[in-house]
């Protein structure tokens, strides 16, 4: 599936990985504080996502089984698989903005399908919260969020393995277009 990052009011193509001196290659969810804290998604070692210049592009979830009986999810590298799973998407939804002034916090709903939550981490600031999510959207699924001391709206959508964001008509800012489009392929 191909991975894609909502953030900052942003699409982006891939997902951001850093790395890790105990895990290696991983996907960092939320921030560490006092209020806080952040999930560490790591990345299958034996068969590894597809990963170019620090973002991934595509992988797959698949769930590790420990003799302790805690399974954990990790992502590897997408198989060779039918059109109909090629049309779903990855996506991270991060709600955290680097200028939140106002009291609004960041969120996400779903619109329409039914996305499935893969990880999920919640950040707290002084005055707001934001969340940290990665999704699996199908084709149809369209989720609306905005970001933390933002008021605006934007609706990521899956048409048909193409992700398309835009800007809700209801709540533009003034001066902005109606129907401000952007499409990550």
């Amino acid at each position: 599936m191909k991975c894609y990052e909502f953030e900052h009011g942003k699409l982006n193509n891939g997902m951001t990985v850093t790395s890790d001196e105990k895990f290696g290659k991983v996907i960092f969810l939320g921030i560490n504080n006092i209020k806080s804290r952040a999930v560490v998604i790591s990345m299958d070692k034996n068969n590894p996502p597809v990963i170019q210049d620090g973002r991934m592009m595509e992988a797959r979830k698949r769930t590790v089984y420990t003799k302790k009986k805690t399974n954990f999810p990790v992502f590897q590298k997408p198989i060779r698989a039918t059109s109909s799973i090629n049309k779903k998407i990855i996506l991270r939804v991060m709600t955290s903005s680097a200028d939140a002034e106002g009291m609004c916090n960041g969120s996400w709903r779903i619109n329409t399908g039914e996305p499935t939550v893969l990880f999920t981490a919640n950040g707290r600031r002084r005055l707001t919260r934001f969340c940290d999510d990665i999704l699996i959207m199908s084709p149809g699924d369209s989720v609306t969020t905005n970001l933390e001391g933002n008021p605006q709206e934007y609706t990521i959508s899956n048409k048909d393995g193409k992700i398309e964001m835009a800007i809700c008509p209801s709540q533009a800012i003034q001066g902005a277009p109606q129907a401000a489009m952007q499409s990550a392929t």
